[in-house]
């Protein structure tokens, strides 16, 4: 069994069964999040990588790299040694993974993401049930069913190895400096000295039984191990016999330490036993099978075990931890009057607030509302990434936020305590827009029209008092923010638009009443930078009078290359009732208009004697 990085998701194999299990604790239940089939029994325990990746041996042969993926998980690789893979991988500071194989070799491997590359193997004499453990110097030792504890160099090379006279099984070496301790499946418990160039044997204790327990070190020292005999048993340092607790069956079970100096050990007789330093009992628990498997103790303290009744059981210790709980999240939430993100002494806090709690992979995780000071809490947290999100439907009406940080992601740690995750809201309104090059003089924003950058805007109250101004951004939008109720205007300052530019449209009709919280950002003005050509055609009264014909029609053609010659028609129009007409949205260039002789009116005649008109227009 091995606990995630997340403290909360238990990896565990089933030794009768072909599966890897991810169970998370949600506190009052475990919950099943996926499980892992290899088709064949799992005695390996998992190892977790720095990055997360799970490294799990299967009776396939193989050595199992997985992904979790939160519901799912990820193969990334499987390496085939050729043999059941009982050891458990051990993992070295540089990532180099180490396994055993009953194929009686030991694997260095590195992980490469897609794939493991053998960085060496190397035979032993006989198999490897025993999982290697790594000294602080790079050293690795593994035992062997050769009766030999074996010491190699990083690089596979031997650096000793020592016959301890039996075969060494299930029990993997426990290592305290330069003293490695190891079971026999004999009845031995040996201390062996690593002496650089050998190991030497410091002392050997006789149990009364085969013992395939690996040994535990207490804080102090003691070696602890389990036995065929039925006893766990506690051995100073140097050897001298501590004390022995009986169980009610063979303690194959490896013993687990916590920060209080418990030990934690599983026996064949169903019961998970929690034992006091000095060998008395603290307390036990009674599962339906028998416990084979070794204890985890989770950072908070509490106790994982599995059972031969299919279970996997999670249970709280009478003391928790004293140097590792969990965490919290809290904050307020409060009615920011001023809207500068500030909590004052006189503003208040919202009640009744629904504030959420998600997960990393946004699964909602709890739920809680604000109490009448507008604060809120949440409680037992593992470490992780948490995200917090307040339901804006259950805020009181026209509130907005102004500490602009909501939704609030938190990266939590174990027993850290976040109190500051507060949000601010004023009922202030805002009147806002965008200021855009109208090429085509429609007042529409269209997709191809660019924004005017670092033009002024003016807010006025709707009885011409000036309020505040404000540039434009790069964006051509611009805001005013927390205005009370009220009733508002807003121009463009023309001086601070480029040459040529006239109005074309305002999206708003102005001026706008603002209700408490209402805001406005489509108050957009559209500027037109094209030229246009445009006159009149009269008729000359015997009084001297002008007065226009309608249903003139004009033509208007460009000279697109230049050359003198108006080849290219770009539009044609019809005088309006007063002799009006008016080509828009031309580009630069040169000009000419001509009048359709066939829809002047019989009779008359030119007077102004310019026909065709030749102008030209700058951008």
């Amino acid at each position: 069994m091995a606990i995630g990085p997340d403290g909360r998701t238990l990896y565990v194999g089933t030794g009768t069964g072909d599966r890897l299990f991810a169970v998370r604790d949600d506190g009052t239940e475990g919950t099943f999040r996926w499980s892992y089939v290899t088709g064949k029994h799992f005695h390996s325990s998992p190892a977790i990588g720095a990055d997360g990746t799970i490294y799990v041996g299967s009776d396939d042969g193989q050595l199992h790299a997985l992904r979790d993926e939160g519901d799912t998980y990820a193969v990334k690789w499987t390496f085939q040694t050729g043999k059941y893979v009982r050891s458990s991988p051990a993992i070295a500071p540089d990532g180099t993974i180490y396994v055993g194989s009953l194929n009686g070799r030991l694997y260095a491997l590195r992980d490469d993401g897609s794939a493991a590359t053998l960085l060496w193997s190397v035979l032993t004499g006989s198999s490897i049930y025993s999982s290697p453990a790594l000294a602080t110097d790079g050293t690795i030792y593994v035992g062997s069913m050769d009766h030999h504890l074996y010491a190699f160099h990083p690089d596979g090379s031997l650096k000793w190895s020592t016959d301890l006279g039996q075969a060494i099984s299930y029990s993997s070496p426990a290592v305290d400096g330069t003293t490695i301790y190891v079971g026999t499946a004999g009845n031995l418990l040996v201390a062996v000295q690593d002496q650089g160039d050998a190991g030497v044997i410091q002392w050997v204790y006789q149990t009364g039984g085969k013992v395939f327990s690996s040994p535990a070190i207490g804080a102090d020292g003691t070696v602890y191990v389990g036995s065929d005999d039925n006893h766990l048993h506690a051995v100073a340092a140097d050897g001298a016999p501590l004390w022995t607790y009986p169980t009610g069956g063979d303690v194959r079970s490896s013993p687990a330490v916590d920060a209080a100096g418990t030990i934690y050990v599983g026996s064949k007789d169903g019961y998970l036993y929690a034992i006091n330093p000095d060998g008395t009992l603290k307390w036990k628990y009674r599962t339906e099978g028998a416990i084979w498997s070794s204890p985890a103790i989770n950072c908070d303290g509490t106790v994982y075990i599995g059972s031969t009744d299919k279970y996997l059981y999670a249970i709280n210790p009478i003391q928790k931890s004293p140097t590792c709980v969990r965490g919290a999240i809290s904050g307020q939430l409060w009615h920011d009057a001023d809207a500068d993100g500030e909590q004052d002494v006189e503003e208040d806090g919202l009640e009744g607030v629904t504030v959420n709690l998600f997960t990393a992979d946004d699964a909602l995780l709890a739920t809680t509302v604000t109490g009448s000071d507008g604060t809120y809490e949440f409680e037992r947290l593992y470490p992780g990434t948490y995200t917090i999100d307040v339901d804006e439907a259950t805020l009181p009406p026209g509130l907005r936020l102004t500490t602009h940080n909501e939704p609030l992601t938190i990266e939590l740690d174990w027993g850290q305590q976040i109190t500051d995750a507060d949000f601010g809201y004023d009922d202030s309104g805002a009147l806002g827009g965008q200021v855009w090059h109208d090429a085509n003089g429609d007042g529409l924003r269209d997709g191809e029209e660019t924004s005017i950058e670092n033009a002024t805007v003016r807010l006025y109250t709707g009885e011409g008092q000036l309020l505040a101004t404000t540039t434009t951004g790069s964006n051509g939008v611009y805001a005013f923010d927390g205005l009370p109720a009220g009733v508002y205007t807003v121009d463009v300052d023309e001086s601070t638009l480029p040459a040529g530019y006239v109005l074309t449209a305002v999206t708003q009709e102005l001026p706008i009443e603002l209700a408490a919280g209402q805001t406005y950002y489509d108050v957009n003005f559209g500027y037109d930078d094209s030229g246009s050509i445009g006159d009149e055609v009269w008729r000359r009264c015997g009084d001297g009078e002008r007065i226009g014909l309608s249903n003139v029609a004009l033509h208007l053609y460009l000279d697109a290359d230049g050359d003198g010659s108006y080849e290219t028609l770009v539009d044609t129009q019809v005088t309006d009732t007063d002799g009006h007409y008016d080509f828009t949205g031309l580009p630069a260039g040169d000009y000419q208009v001509t009048v359709d002789e066939t829809t002047v009116p019989d009779g008359y005649v030119l007077l102004t004697g310019n026909l065709p008109f030749i102008y030209t227009l700058a951008a």
